[in-house]
C-alpha cells in the first residue's frame, strides 16, 4: 500500500515526527520545499472562562520533492489533560493542473493517527482538495471532503474543509479556514499571517467554534520555522 511504503520510508529519513502544511488549521495548496524541515506549534487559549485552559498541537513536515511532503502532527495536547494525546505520520501530495492563470491544484493526503493515551483506537485521516487562485487579487481558495478518526476529531466522521488566503503585501496576508461539523476541531479560524522571510511565519487570530458544547472560542497563535532554506 502507498501509505505503508511512505511510513516505512519516513523512518529512515531523519526526524521521527515528520504534519501536513496548513493554512491555519486545514491543508494548504503548497508543500514544504525539497530538503526543508518545517516545525510548527499552535496554541489556543479560551476567550471566555472554560474548564480547558489551553490546547495545543505540534506540526512537522519534510519536503521530498516539489509535489510531496512527509508529515506528522501531535494532537490533543491540553491543560488540564484530555488524556487523548495522539501523534500521526503521513504525507500530502499537491499536483499542479496545467498552466492556467487560476493556478489550479489537486491535493490528496493521509495521516495514520496512533493514540498513546485513551481508548480511541488507531485511525486514518484522509483528505481530498482542489485549489484555485484568482488572477489579479491573488486570492487562493482551497477545500474539499475529508474523513477522519475519533482520535483526531473526537468521533469518526466525514466532513468538509475550506480555506482562503489573501496576500496584502510581501509579508502580510489574511487567512481563514474551517472544518465543518459538530466535533473537537469544528471551527472557523480567521487570522493575520506575518512572514518576514522564507523561514519564519507567525499567524494570530480568533477561533470560533461550530458548537460550544464540543470545543470553545479561543485566541490562536501559530509559529512556524523552516530549516534548510538557502541563504
Amino acid at each position: 500500500m502507498p501509505l505503508i511504503r511512505l511510513l516505512i520510508l519516513s523512518l529512515f529519513l531523519g526526524p521521527k515526527a515528520l504534519a501536513v502544511s496548513l493554512i491555519a488549521g486545514v491543508p494548504n495548496a503548497q508543500t514544504t520545499p525539497p530538503g526543508v524541515f518545517m516545525a510548527a506549534h499552535e496554541s489556543q487559549l479560551p476567550i471566555v472562562q472554560s474548564s480547558t485552559r489551553w490546547t495545543g498541537f505540534f506540526f512537522f513536515t519534510l519536503g521530498l520533492n516539489e509535489e510531496l511532503e512527509l508529515a506528522s502532527t501531535i494532537y490533543n495536547l491540553s491543560s488540564p489533560s484530555f488524556n487523548r494525546i495522539a501523534p500521526s505520520l503521513g504525507y500530502k501530495w499537491v499536483k499542479k493542473m496545467g498552466t492556467s492563470d487560476f493556478e489550479p491544484k489537486f491535493i490528496f493526503g493521509q495521516e495514520l493517527v496512533v493514540p498513546i493515551q485513551g481508548s480511541d483506537g488507531v485511525g486514518v485521516w484522509s483528505f481530498l482538495g482542489f485549489s484555485v487562485r484568482l488572477p489579479g487579487l491573488r486570492t487562493r481558495f482551497t477545500g474539499g471532503p475529508s474523513h477522519g478518526p475519533k482520535a483526531m476529531f473526537g468521533k469518526k466522521l466525514w466532513l468538509v474543509w475550506a480555506g482562503v488566503e489573501q496576500p496584502l503585501n510581501k509579508e502580510f496576508s489574511l487567512v481563514a479556514d474551517w472544518f465543518s461539523g459538530d466535533h473537537d476541531l469544528g471551527a472557523l479560524i480567521t487570522a493575520v499571517q506575518w512572514q518576514p522571510n522564507k523561514s519564519f511565519t507567525l499567524i494570530v487570530g480568533p477561533k470560533i467554534a461550530n458548537n460550544l458544547s464540543k470545543t470553545f472560542n479561543a485566541g490562536m497563535v501559530e509559529i512556524t520555522y523552516e530549516f534548510g532554506h538557502d541563504g
